[in-house]
């Protein structure tokens, strides 16, 4: 029987061969894609990609609110317990809302950055186009590994081998749509082979990377801190799904008009899909919420 450490050097490798062939595929028929002028096969394709995002983004949001965060509180409360601290304040909360932050400010700078390297393309545009194409796409791609490290880390933190295969599961989903879509953008972009494949190999071991660093905590000695550090960065994993799920997903098919009422039933398949695995787990004995019930005293 394999142990979690060998489940997560599998899942490791996994996620980064599922992750570059998603992104290498539109690579593969460049020469076909360029060459399509059947509008009617591109807005099938279109569509079939927008509503794999819906789904993925119901999967978000069930994952994020009925999963990770009731488990981040949960060891969150026992550590807080352990150490004696009476406090009111919510620090799960806090550190899932830190989290979100953290990712907004991130893509916050990175879109600043690209709207001034734009607004310089503009005016030097005889001397800088190249140069400013190729700034954006690198500022395009630190801003996606910003939040994809935190969602391999997610996959790294977890305790046992049915939370790592199900998050795994999660993650790859989303991942291989954005990995598809970058390689669109790239074909779009008319970069040569040689320039996409090294993008690809960059955006591919962010996820992975996240998977090691989670390894590496959890497999530090069992101690208090090592405890808070992993539950912290649960939480900060958590406000990324949160921030994946509702302000790049769910905004940006939503705000486009076509097939909004079939977007919004693969919504809700995405997160009905996580309640029924949720609902389902043979290793929940009793609700979350469930508590002991309070003894009457005779009247």
């Amino acid at each position: 029987m394999w142990n979690i450490v060998t489940i997560k050097g599998i899942i490791l490798v996994v996620m980064f061969l599922i992750t570059f062939v998603c992104s290498m595929l539109p690579i593969m028929f460049v020469k076909h894609i360029r060459e399509t002028h059947d509008s009617n096969r591109r807005s099938r394709y279109q569509t079939l990609l927008s509503l794999m995002s819906c789904s993925a983004g119901g999967v978000f949001m069930g994952t994020c609110i009925m999963d990770l965060f009731p488990d981040v509180q949960e060891q969150l409360d026992v550590l807080m317990d352990q150490s004696f601290v009476m406090s009111s304040f919510p620090v799960a909360e806090f550190i899932v809302v830190f989290g979100f932050l953290l990712v907004l400010a991130m893509e916050q700078i990175v879109l600043d950055y690209k709207e001034t390297s734009l607004l310089r393309g503009i005016a030097l545009y005889s001397e800088n186009t190249l140069s400013t194409s190729h700034e954006t796409i690198g500022a395009c791609f630190i801003h996606r590994r910003s939040d994809i490290i935190f969602e391999g880390l997610a996959v790294g933190l977890q305790g046992s081998i049915d939370d790592v295969v199900g998050l795994f599961l999660v993650v790859i989903f989303h991942k291989g749509i954005i990995a598809f879509s970058l390689g669109l953008n790239m074909v779009q972009s008319k970069l040569s082979v040689s320039q996409m494949l090294m993008a690809n190999m960059f955006f591919c071991v962010t996820s992975p990377l996240g998977v090691g660093i989670g390894m590496g905590i959890m497999e530090m000695q069992a101690s208090f801190t090592t405890a808070a550090i992993s539950g912290s960065l649960q939480g900060i994993a958590c406000g990324t799904f949160l921030y994946v799920t509702f302000f790049e997903v769910l905004p940006h098919e939503m705000n486009n008009g076509e097939n909004r009422l079939l977007k919004l039933l693969f919504i809700i398949f995405g997160f009905s899909a996580v309640c029924g695995v949720l609902y389902l787990d043979p290793d929940t004995q009793h609700p979350r919420c469930f508590r002991q019930p309070i003894p009457m005293t005779p009247s």
